[in-house]
């Protein structure tokens, strides 16, 4: 391959923005690693030796993406009660969706305690649960 056709080299990344990303726990590991052009690996091994702080890893994410699914949930249910349109069905299979993986991240995050679960947490799955089925509910005789 000649010079003239070889793809520039990539820039180093910010390595100081990388570890903000990392140690803040707003984004996975998998979304700083996009959000800045870098290998997992190149990641890991940075923070490896430049010893930057975060709690395990994938129970983090875990916890991270299911913020996420509860946000994205109650984003659509309120879309939902406002537009009503004919469409509720099949908005309704979409939020059992993601109810369904929600119930499976939870799943495994309880798996990862051992069996434990914790009280508050458990309170606040199981109201988030009651509002989400009251809704849904309340939608599709609406």
């Amino acid at each position: 391959m000649d010079e003239a056709s070889a793809a520039p080299p990539l820039p180093e990344p910010d390595w100081a923005a990388v570890r903000i990303d990392y140690e803040q726990l707003a984004l996975t590991r998998n979304a700083v690693c996009r959000k800045h052009q870098i290998s997992m690996a190149q990641l890991l091994e940075r923070a490896w030796k430049s010893r930057w702080e975060r709690p395990d890893g994938d129970l983090t994410d875990r916890n991270i993406l299911i913020n996420k699914l509860l946000a994205l949930l109650e984003a659509q249910l309120d879309q939902m009660e406002q537009t009503m349109s004919g469409a509720v069905d099949k908005e309704v299979n979409v939020l059992g969706g993601l109810a369904k993986n929600l119930k499976e991240l939870i799943g495994m995050q309880k798996a990862e305690r051992g069996g434990k679960e914790d009280d508050a947490e458990t309170r606040e799955m199981q109201e988030i649960r009651r509002k989400l089925a009251k809704r849904i509910n309340a939608l599709t005789k609406g």
